[in-house]
């Protein structure tokens, strides 16, 4: 009898000893890759949304620069905002592609403008000491995808906001 329980604590040394079955690896690894690609997809949507957040409010801060610019009489001129699908411009007066004193604001991937819907084409510009303008209407920054969108808002009065 004492043999008999030797031989069996012996086997199961044996089987204790042997490591991980090819199984058991194959199901760990499938456990990672699965986290890994929720982890993962998780992380780029949030990216996404992220910088359309922040190109939305680095569009909306250059109208509402133009603006107080323009309120303030600053050099006695006009100023206005110029929309295209990767930038927008501050510009004085009115917009020359290229000018020094021009202030961009790039618009780079995954964020784009997706649409520009202005009374009079693609530029806003204020009119002095009232602040209003007659080029209201939309512009829209969307993920490259278009899953994930902001809508800038400028009314007649000037006024912007985002939504």
């Amino acid at each position: 009898m004492l043999q008999t329980f030797s031989k069996i604590r012996t086997n199961f040394k044996r089987k204790e000893n042997r490591g991980f079955t090819l199984v058991e690896v194959i199901i760990a690894i499938s456990v990672i890759v699965i986290l890994l690609s929720v982890i993962l997809g998780s992380f780029y949507s949030f990216k996404k949304n992220q910088s359309v957040d922040k190109t939305s409010r680095n569009v909306f801060s250059l109208i509402e620069e133009a603006r107080v610019l323009t309120l303030a009489s600053r050099e006695e001129a006009r100023y206005g905002v110029h929309f295209e699908n990767d930038s927008a411009v501050l510009f004085k007066n009115s917009y020359v592609l290229g000018n020094a004193g021009n202030k961009v604001v790039d618009v780079s991937a995954p964020a784009v403008i997706s649409e520009i819907n202005l009374a009079g084409g693609n530029s806003v510009i204020f009119d002095r000491l009232i602040g209003s303008t007659a080029n209201f209407g939309t512009v829209v920054i969307a993920s490259v995808d278009g899953t994930e969108n902001k809508i800038i808002t400028i009314y007649k009065s000037g006024l912007a906001q985002i939504e």
